[in-house]
């Protein structure tokens, strides 16, 4: 008795609505936050593009921070994959996609990144992934805003919704 049931389990995190400049300040976190990652990634994917796959494992900034308590196999991953990741998620935080789920990779891609960088005592007292980390952090528990493809898409289902109209599917041609 008394106990309501959502047909929504995506709540936010808090119980408040945000105010409006919070959802602008996380709209400038996350493009801030989204540009960086783009560039970044950008900056080593070109090369793999024109060199071939395993360009940024084998350079010289990825072996700078190896570590000798990462597993050759997670690293030989991490190499191939990181670049990628982070133009992926970069692009995905930019345009509010996928918010919360884009933030907490980058939330567990910065912290293997400090923690990799503090094992070979790069990191501290201050380097960028500990900064994106935080702001990683901060975009997954508020989520990315009302100014997101993410809030747009959540509008439209509402709309739609409230209209009576069915969420059309793609059909196959």
């Amino acid at each position: 008795m008394g106990h309501k049931h959502h047909a929504n389990r995506s709540k936010p995190m808090l119980n408040t609505p945000l105010p409006m400049i919070v959802h602008m300040m996380l709209l400038l976190n996350r493009v801030a936050l989204g540009g960086y990652l783009l560039l970044a990634g950008w900056a080593k994917v070109v090369p793999e593009w024109r060199h071939g796959a395993g360009t940024y494992l084998y350079s010289d900034a990825f072996h700078a921070a190896n570590v000798p308590w990462l597993p050759a196999t997670a690293a030989t991953s991490y190499g191939y994959g990181l670049p990628w990741m982070e133009l992926v998620s970069g692009a995905m935080l930019m345009l509010g996609l996928g918010g919360r789920l884009s933030a907490a990779l980058v939330m567990g891609m910065t912290l293997l990144m400090s923690l990799s960088l503090m094992s070979v005592g790069q990191a501290l007292p201050a380097h960028a992934a500990l900064v994106m980390f935080t702001l990683a952090a901060t975009l997954t528990v508020l989520g990315v805003g009302r100014y997101s493809l993410d809030a747009g898409v959540a509008a439209w289902r509402r709309f739609a919704a409230r209209h009576g109209r069915a969420q059309a599917a793609p059909t196959a041609a």
